[in-house]
Order: structure tokens, then C-alpha cells, then sequence
């Protein structure tokens, strides 16, 4: 059978027709094989600097990668080539990229704002569709700042357990509705749980969507304090980390009181923070032989941590007492 592949324009008219009913219930309270990702690289102590603001591009949907192959490791190395699935950016540059999962939220989304424009950074905010139907105005504050906007599906579910078209659908509604709200169709996409397999990575490739995970993820939605937050991203980040937390999904507080002195700490290690975008851009300007080592690094990680078919990088959802997380995002 062949694979249709679609421009995202024509996704948008498809997405009328395409399933109404989108199950939410099927995320799995355990999942036995769960591993977590920390990066080996640590950041050196540098003198204080004061990096120089980065424009931040306005970024223009890609085509889908086209032929795209069958085999979900075929997959992944076709999209690691096209640097359209990725963990981290240049480890030769002295960049981070900060990205904010499962907003938008009414209390926490504009702290976080305003904390980001004190310091004059720009970061990634991976938005759940439905919340951006409640709250455009939100997502809206966050493109004028100069913030990205990515996609983190509809509703939060586990994508690989889902059927093709439902997961097609969940992309497509969200990005639909995040162009309805800031005039842009997104080009980042990041799983929920940073799960996917060779089904999610087909559909967010017909949609145009690169796939973004990340390389330091400091467990905040389980809430552990506002000094384990800052202790675990300085003791992980380094050259070309992204660095995962949340503005949305529970209670952030920690989050947004750990933010100020994760950027100041970074900022005096002479990091410079950098959109998605900037980072993608940036990889282009990798040796060849350096990066086809950093891509071999990957593959030789994914292999060892999550076999053969699907990948699980965050015990977020999967080990909570009372909710699981998609309840707690749609009551937010």
C-alpha cells in the first residue's frame, strides 16, 4: 500500500473529515519498561557573560521527507539525516534551548512569560490543542514574545497505542488550532511522554512536524522542590541540551520559582539560550564526521534504552497516585 503524504495545508481540510471521537483512556497507569534519559555531559563554570539577544526566525512548515521509509529504525536514521527528529542540538556550541510542555495555563504560562522577558530569552512552549482552544490569548502573549509555539497533540495521550488516523488526528486538530491562534502552522512536535513508534513518527512526518525530545529532563511535574529542580539542570546541562519542564499539567510553582536561578546560573557558565529553531540551524554547521558520531551516539542509545519498536523517555504519567496526567491537563 502507499503512503500518502500530504502538505499541511491540505491536512487542514482533511482534518474535517477525519475521526471526530478521540480516545483519551488508554494511557497506561504502569509500563514496566521505562527509562529516562540523563545526558553525561556537564556544564564547566565559565566566566560571567553576557550573551548577545538572537533574533528568533519565523519558522516555515518543511515539506514531509519524502520517500519516507517502512521500519521504525529506518525511520529514525532517515529523520536524524533531515535533522527533523532530534534530542539535543550542537554539543560544539555553548546554547541551550529551554522548552515548556502542557500549557497553556492561566496561572503559570504568563509568570513564566514574564520571566523569560527579564532575562530577554526566547524558549519552546509544546502546547496541548485543546488547551489552546480554551486559552488562544495565552498562546498568542507567548509567539509575540518571540517564543515558539509546538505541538503536543490534542489531548496528551499515549500516541502508540493509538491507531494511525487517531493519531493523525490529534496532530492535525493541534496544529489547525495553533495557526488559528497565531497565524502559524507549527513545525515542532513533541510526544507525550516522549513516547513514539514508527506510526507516530509517519503522521507527524506527513504533517511536516519535526520531532523534538530532550537531553535533560529534571522531573518537575513530580513536584520534588524548587532546589532539586535547579540541582538536576546544572548538574545535567551543557553544550546543546534542551532542557524539558512544564507550565502546565499540575501544580508549577516549583518550576516557575527555579526558573530565575537556572537561567542566571547558565547565563554566568556563558550559556546562551536559543529557540528550537536556532538550534536546528545551528546543527547545519556541524562537521560531517562530528555529526555522524553524535548520530551514531544516538542510535547506540535508543537501542540500549528502548529496544526495538517504541520509545518511552519519561516516567511522567506512569507511576502518579489518584490521576493520571490527562485528567489533570484537562481540568487545568
Amino acid at each position: 500500500m502507499k503512503r500518502l503524504l500530504l502538505h499541511p495545508l491540505h491536512i487542514m481540510i482533511l482534518t474535517g473529515l477525519a475521526l471526530i471521537t478521540v480516545t483519551c483512556t488508554q494511557i497506561p497507569h504502569t509500563l514496566s519498561s521505562i527509562n529516562t534519559i540523563r545526558p553525561t555531559i556537564s556544564a564547566r563554570a565559565m566566566p560571567t557573560a553576557s550573551p548577545t539577544p538572537l533574533q528568533t526566525p519565523t519558522p516555515t512548515p518543511p515539506p514531509p521527507v519524502t520517500p519516507f521509509p517502512r521500519g521504525f529504525q529506518q525511520e529514525v536514521t532517515v529523520l536524524q539525516a533531515h535533522d527533523r527528529l532530534f534530542y539535543y542540538g550542537n554539543p560544539t556550541l555553548r546554547e541551550i534551548a529551554l522548552t515548556f510542555d502542557d500549557g497553556p495555563n492561566a496561572n503559570y504560562t504568563p509568570q513564566i512569560l514574564v520571566i523569560l522577558r527579564r532575562y530577554r530569552i526566547k524558549a519552546t512552549f509544546f502546547c496541548i490543542g485543546s488547551l489552546v482552544k480554551r486559552r488562544p490569548d495565552l498562546v498568542q502573549q507567548e509567539y509575540s514574545a518571540g517564543n515558539l509555539v509546538g505541538n503536543h497533540t490534542w489531548s496528551h495521550p499515549y500516541l502508540p497505542s493509538l491507531a494511525s488516523s487517531k493519531i493523525l488526528w490529534q496532530l492535525a486538530m493541534t496544529s489547525r488550532t495553533i495557526q488559528k491562534a497565531i497565524g502559524r502552522w507549527p513545525i515542532f512536535f513533541r510526544p507525550p511522554y516522549g513516547a513514539y513508534d514508527a506510526n507516530v513518527l509517519t503522521q507527524a512526518n506527513r504533517l511536516g512536524l519535526t520531532t523534538v525530545m530532550w537531553s535533560v529532563d529534571p522531573e518537575d511535574w513530580s513536584m520534588p522542590g524548587s532546589n532539586a529542580i535547579i540541582s538536576r539542570v546544572l548538574s545535567w546541562a551543557g553544550s546543546g541540551s534542551i532542557i524539558l519542564m512544564h507550565d502546565g499539567g499540575g501544580n508549577r510553582a516549583h518550576t516557575v520559582q527555579a526558573l530565575p536561578i537556572i537561567i542566571e546560573s547558565l547565563l554566568r557558565r556563558g550559556f546562551t539560550f536559543v529557540t528550537l529553531q536556532q538550534m536546528v540551524g545551528h546543527l547545519h554547521h556541524l562537521h560531517k564526521k562530528t555529526y555522524q558520531a553524535i548520530q551514531a551516539t544516538q542510535a547506540a542509545t535508543l537501542a540500549h534504552t528502548i529496544g526495538a519498536s517504541t520509545i518511552v523517555l519519561s516516567g511522567y504519567p506512569f507511576s502518579r497516585r489518584r490521576k493520571n496526567v490527562t485528567e489533570r491537563i484537562m481540568e487545568q
